[in-house]
């Protein structure tokens, strides 16, 4: 959009301006995970991306740890990310810790952190679907 309108802005600006935007959007962020963790169901998954400085070697993975209300939530859903330089189950305990209800995840063991009596883990079932639809299709070429 500033290249549109002939404005040259470098990455180190527009990251500095998220960053500054994203301390000012904190107490938003507070209270959306409050609200979040009040729900009865909520889905969670986590996945790779690569941060050029924190600290660690450039090709490290770090991880973007999603969670969302369930989709019975459909007026008012809230999606959270949260950043962590690893996927120890460590920090689903720690976002998730006050949360009591059903939690839609995958096969990750490191949910397993969560307290049982509180957090009741269900399965997702895209994974499984996948390799459904990846084994008929194997089933479909080899008798071709």
């Amino acid at each position: 959009m500033f290249k549109r309108l002939s404005v040259d802005l470098s990455r180190a600006t527009l990251s500095n301006w998220v960053l500054k935007s994203a301390e000012l959007l904190q107490p938003f962020y507070d209270r959306l995970h409050a609200l979040l963790i009040l729900q009865k169901i909520l889905q969670a998954d986590e996945t790779t991306l690569n941060v050029i400085r924190d600290g660690r070697e450039t090709k490290s993975k770090s991880y973007m740890w999603l969670h969302q209300s369930g989709g019975h939530e459909s007026e008012h859903p809230i999606v959270l990310y949260d950043y962590q330089s690893t996927r120890a189950g460590a920090h689903a305990e720690s976002f998730l810790r006050a949360f009591s209800g059903h939690l839609q995840v995958d096969g990750y063991a490191g949910y397993h952190a969560l307290p049982s009596d509180d957090c009741i883990l269900v399965g997702c079932m895209a994974h499984a679907r996948r390799k459904f639809k990846a084994s008929i299709l194997v089933m479909r070429c080899s008798k071709a």
